[in-house]
């Protein structure tokens, strides 16, 4: 019945005959029980039920055949939106390592969603937890055989991305391996890396009276140390082998001159924070101590140090997209991973701004130390593979 009804729904002209052939059918019942003659009018009644049914095998015939249509199209739209990942590069011996440019992110809009109500009722009711694992074809599928609508079910399958969840385990430095995943403490590097400051400095404030004040030269935090062969990314966004750093010097926001602060260094060290990778030989890493103190209006001294697990692949629903289409105000209960992780959506975010069109987040890092609620670092899609950090851009909620 369900089925059948489904044909007729938004079809006037179906509607309409399913209506004259039930009234046929009914005269000739009335017909058939007023005479003694019945075998005509039974032969009748017989005819009618074939007509029906030969008319309704056309409809769905007709149906399944521009629902195929449409699938097809579909997978096409996916499959040029999200390309397979290229296998990575052969790492190079003992590169340099890459500072990064500062580059401020450029806005952008994310796609939207206008879904019927029959639809927004389907997908409510539709166990999306149970697709969570699908692969980015399977998924479109799934939404493609649940909507009605094709567009819109390829717009939400390709707002839809793998986080990798990173599970911390606190511990002494001294008990975690050299050159394993980490955060805090002190960091592994090459001998020929240096440990990443911030320069000394002092900033000038604007006004009548040209407040001064002054910081000195700062180690920054070691806030992740990734062994490459720990990542299992369905999208291959990252090397295979070898090492990525990540350092934050505990400024958020890039330290140039504007209308109310102007800043005066006695060093070349000026970015708020260092990214880079080491694709070379991991038996030369060394536990390396910072080489001078830090900065006490920063931090007292360096994260506490954690082991990284990076965890098997979640994929994230995107918060404004899906929230939207659902109409739920973006909360996506167990849909979006909350916690510290690579790639994927970022979620809860307040005071701060998602990525860009065309980027996207390398780390969310749920750092909260005063007015400060979390850390993200963004990145143009797929810019990380061939083991080059180049544009990179740091988000924070603040109060």
């Amino acid at each position: 019945m369900k089925t059948w009804w489904k044909t007729l729904r938004g079809h006037p002209l179906r509607i309409l005959w399913t209506l004259i052939m039930l009234g046929v059918f009914a005269l000739v019942a009335v017909l058939r029980v007023g005479t003694i003659h019945r075998l005509p009018f039974t032969i009748l009644l017989a005819i009618v039920v074939l007509v029906y049914l030969f008319s309704y095998a056309v409809w769905r015939a007709w149906d399944d055949m521009v629902a195929q249509q449409a699938a097809e199209r579909a997978r096409e739209i996916v499959e040029e939106a999200i390309p397979l990942p290229t296998p990575a590069p052969t790492p190079p011996p003992a590169p340099e390592p890459i500072t990064v440019p500062l580059h401020p992110a450029i806005g952008g809009d994310t796609p939207r969603v206008d879904l019927s109500e029959n639809d927004r009722t389907a997908l409510l009711a539709a166990d999306l937890f149970a697709h969570q694992d699908d692969d980015q074809q399977t998924f479109a599928d799934f939404l493609m055989d649940l909507l009605e609508d094709p567009i819109a079910a390829v717009a939400l399958a390709n707002a839809r991305r793998p986080c990798i969840p990173l599970q911390f385990e606190e511990m002494p430095d001294d008990q975690i391996p050299v050159g394993a995943s980490k955060t805090g403490g002190m960091p592994d590097l090459p001998p020929s890396v240096p440990y990443p400051v911030l320069s000394e400095r002092t900033e000038v404030f604007t006004g009548r009276d040209e407040q001064r004040r002054h910081h000195p030269e700062t180690p920054m935090q070691l806030v992740l140390q990734l062994a490459l062969e720990d990542v299992d990314d369905p999208l291959g966004r990252l090397p295979k082998q070898g090492m990525l750093y990540l350092f934050w010097s505990g400024e958020v926001v890039p330290l140039e001159d504007h209308r109310y602060v102007r800043y005066v260094f006695q060093g070349p060290s000026r970015e708020h924070f260092r990214a880079f990778f080491y694709l070379g030989d991991k038996s030369v890493l060394q536990r390396t101590p910072p080489p001078c103190a830090f900065d006490p209006d920063l931090f007292d001294g360096p994260f506490e140090s954690a082991r990284i697990t990076p965890s098997r692949p979640f994929w994230d629903l995107d918060p404004e997209v899906w929230g939207r289409a659902l109409d739920t105000d973006g909360a996506l209960e167990e849909l979006v991973w909350e916690g510290d992780k690579l790639f994927g959506f970022p979620e809860r975010l307040v005071n701060a701004s998602p990525p860009s069109l065309g980027w996207e987040s390398l780390l969310q890092f749920r750092y909260a130390e005063g007015c400060l609620w979390g850390l993200w670092w963004y990145v143009p899609r797929n810019s990380l593979r061939d083991g080059v950090v180049g544009e990179m851009w740091l988000e924070s909620d603040v109060d």
